[in-house]
């Protein structure tokens, strides 16, 4: 049938423990939800907007996940403690203590970069072992240059109340103030050709997108221009949309992850979340574990029109 695809989810259910579920998609997303009555945990949405899965339920809040650059692991923040699991939800380990806010990979996958006692920190995913960035004392929110030379992040190094974007080599030499405006800017992300950093500002007077080129002149372009606010972008694997957290003031079926072109454009609600915490984006099916104590085995199927 040409300009259709045929997509189906299966779930096997056998006597083991636990099974594994596969969504094909092209691409999936994970965010952190609080839900009436719960707790801060992460979830899991294929990039069609199929059902959520929860990928963690602690008694502690497990929060800012972020992808592997292979998506096939999570790194996240689990009550002030740096953590990793496997794509599904299991094998879930502890790296370091006494980290807050989302972390970054590195483009090899073998390291991640948070922030620490107030500053980036870098620690190896095997070894646990960590080495501050000299120069990035109220650092947060780093996000690491494709080439593995740079880290971008959030800072207010002047101590003025002005919470600015930087960048620096991973040595700790080369500090560079990115924006010098008087709003609040944050969540960078780097595009994956490395000559953009997306983020967001609220120098419009609410949260939106912006978009800064780093070959030639800096110049800033403003992304989007919603009636809402919009935070935490993340590039596609191509460099050709950048997806976010936004809610629409009173309405909640408007809250989720919202994806925009790159070159800008009408952004369009992707999957609905009941949150507008910023999302990660990665790519491959979404697989998650399931209890076959639980679940039946069933097998069902959508299709797509092509373009």
């Amino acid at each position: 049938m040409r300009g259709l695809t045929l997509l189906f989810w299966t779930l096997i259910f056998t006597t083991s423990s636990v099974e594994l579920m596969k969504v094909q998609a092209e691409d999936k997303f994970a965010y952190d939800f609080w839900p009436p009555n719960g707790n801060w945990n992460i979830y899991a949405v294929d990039g069609e907007g199929g059902k959520p899965i929860q990928l963690t339920d602690a008694w502690v809040w497990d929060r800012w996940p972020a992808w592997s650059p292979d998506s096939k692991h999570l790194a996240f923040i689990s009550q002030e403690r740096l953590a990793v699991m496997e794509a599904d939800g299991t094998n879930r380990r502890h790296i370091t203590a006494g980290v807050d806010w989302r972390p970054a990979w590195s483009p090899d996958g073998h390291q991640l970069a948070v922030m620490k006692d107030r500053s980036i920190w870098i620690f190896d995913v095997e070894t646990h072992e960590g080495r501050e960035i000299p120069k990035t004392r109220v650092g947060m929110l780093p996000t690491w240059s494709p080439d593995g030379l740079q880290i971008a992040f959030r800072s207010d190094i002047l101590h003025v109340g002005n919470w600015d974007i930087y960048l620096i080599d991973i040595d700790g030499q080369n500090l560079k103030r990115l924006t010098t405006n008087r709003q609040e800017d944050h969540y960078p992300d780097w595009s994956p050709d490395g000559s953009e950093i997306a983020f967001s500002s609220d120098r419009s007077g609410q949260s939106q997108i912006y978009v800064m080129n780093l070959i030639g002149r800096k110049k800033i372009r403003q992304l989007t221009d919603l009636p809402f606010s919009g935070k935490g972008p993340a590039w596609s694997s191509e460099g050709n949309q950048i997806a976010f957290g936004g809610q629409k003031e009173d309405d909640l079926k408007s809250i989720g992850i919202y994806v925009v072109d790159a070159e800008g454009g009408e952004p369009t609600l992707r999957v609905p979340t009941g949150t507008s915490s910023p999302p990660t984006w990665g790519r491959g099916p979404l697989r998650f574990a399931v209890d076959p104590r639980e679940k039946l085995g069933t097998t069902w199927g959508a299709i797509k029109k092509g373009n």
